[in-house]
């Protein structure tokens, strides 16, 4: 076989999109007599060529280059952006409406709950009520009873007073009168006396009575706003619809919805289950905002120290090829607890995700900003590439494309600082420098092949 077919056949392994790269004219599909892969050679690319590495070509200009740190991070579901559905009271589960990752809306019914016990709970309110008003009704009867007999003491207390008067007067002998009549007197007025201590007697029953009726009537109060306090929170759940445990047939019935938009991440519920007070039913998460969880190595604390609120711009994709921004979000904590086996720092970035692109449990790179350099010379970061410890870009000129070395500055993921090797209006490439390098540059017979096509 031969060195050009040879050659073809690597680049068929090095990828299927290469392989027009080398073709010119559309017709081409070996290499020509006399190519090089030297570098630093000119190269000239056709517009077929071009097309299909998608050649790009920007100036140089001066611009902003950012200092960040580069970490790795997992899409985590915002805690305050979960919605755990449960009912308050215990039952059986009579209707779920949602399907694992259905998507639903605040406001949405989710489950109905059958709760005998919330039904009784409710009639034991009422019973407690009847119960009250009888108790509060005892009370009035008992103090129009006590005020009845005060009146009577009152009256009876004078007629005492008058009879030892009358007593009084006739033992002082101012009138004579015989002992017998001395002696009735003195029965009337014992007599009296007795009545008086047995209405003041009867009083302080009645006083006894209204204490006793009153310490009930403050428990029974009590006992009714504690049950009317845990219907409440039943009723307080969230999402719980306003018909739930409401009257009738509807007494013990539970209709729980949406309180955000979201999508249903778990189902733990199913038609005829019975549930416990508090048991978690079903998850429903909104993933507009998403929690991102980063390690922060502990060399690096000191430079991200006071970075809450900084810009963090995220990326997805296993290769500097596939990898593409996605996003950006800001610092909202840096742990100040350094693992001591991992000897990191715990990072929570929060991000905006209005289109669903970062998925919970997916990995991330993230790039803090620390600080900005502006005015530099700068270029994008897909224009540079490397051979060993060198930097170049491929600069054009009049069609023909350039090997230029450069000395990188500060670089961030988008852009690297210039500080030597280009000047502003150099027009370099920007994508598909990569595929530059993999072409044969035109030049002179290379009589130092080997058959295998390798210089010496």
């Amino acid at each position: 076989m031969s060195h050009q077919r040879l050659y073809a056949a690597a680049v068929v392994l090095l990828g299927a999109a290469l392989i027009p790269v080398i073709a010119h004219d559309g017709h081409d599909h070996a290499p020509p007599a006399g190519a090089t892969f030297d570098l630093n050679a000119p190269r000239t690319v056709s517009e077929q060529t071009a097309r299909v590495i998608g050649l790009e070509i920007a100036e140089v200009d001066f611009g902003a280059v950012e200092e960040v740190v580069r970490l790795g991070g997992i899409v985590r579901a915002s805690p305050d952006r979960v919605q755990l559905v449960a009912s308050g009271a215990g039952g059986m589960v009579s209707a779920v409406h949602v399907q694992l990752a259905d998507h639903v809306r605040a406001g949405q019914p989710l489950i109905e709950i059958t709760s005998p016990e919330l039904a009784n709970m409710v009639s034991r309110i009422e019973q407690s009520r009847a119960e009250h008003e009888r108790l509060a009704a005892h009370m009035v009867e008992a103090r129009a009873s006590l005020e009845q007999t005060r009146t009577q003491l009152a009256v009876v207390e004078e007629q005492a007073r008058l009879a030892e008067a009358e007593l009084a007067r006739l033992e002082s002998g101012a009138d004579a009168v015989n002992a017998n009549i001395i002696s009735q007197k003195r029965a009337q007025a014992v007599q009296a006396r007795g009545q008086v201590t047995n209405v003041g007697l009867a009083i302080t029953q009645i006083q006894r009575e209204l204490e006793s009726r009153g310490r009930q009537l403050e428990a029974s109060a009590k006992a009714i706003a504690a049950s009317e306090r845990m219907v409440e929170l039943v009723r307080a759940s969230p999402g719980l619809l306003h018909d739930s445990a409401a009257h009738g047939d509807d007494l013990g019935r539970v209709r729980l919805a949406a309180t955000r938009d979201g999508v249903v991440t778990r189902r733990d519920a199913w038609p005829g289950q019975g549930v416990t007070s508090g048991e978690a039913l079903l998850h429903v998460v909104d993933y507009s905002v998403v929690q991102i969880d980063g390690e922060l190595p502990e060399s690096l604390v000191g430079r991200l120290d006071g970075a809450t609120g900084h810009e963090v711009r995220i990326r997805i994709g296993n290769t500097e090829q596939s990898r593409r921004l996605v996003g950006t979000g800001r610092v909202l904590a840096i742990s100040p607890l350094v693992n001591a086996v991992k000897r990191t720092a715990h990072l929570v970035i929060e991000a905006a995700n209005p289109d669903g692109t970062l998925r919970e449990g997916m990995y991330v790179e993230l790039h803090v900003v620390l600080r900005q350099a502006a005015d530099a010379v700068v270029v994008p970061a897909s224009a540079v590439l490397t051979e060993g410890p060198m930097h170049f870009v491929f600069v054009e000129e009049d069609g023909v494309f350039i090997k230029h070395d450069i000395v990188p500055g500060v670089r961030d993921d988008r852009f690297v600082e210039v500080i030597d090797g280009l000047v502003p209006g150099d027009r370099v490439v920007v994508r598909g420098a990569y595929a530059l390098t993999q072409l044969r540059a035109p030049g002179a017979e290379d009589d130092h092949d080997d058959d295998h096509g390798h210089r010496h």
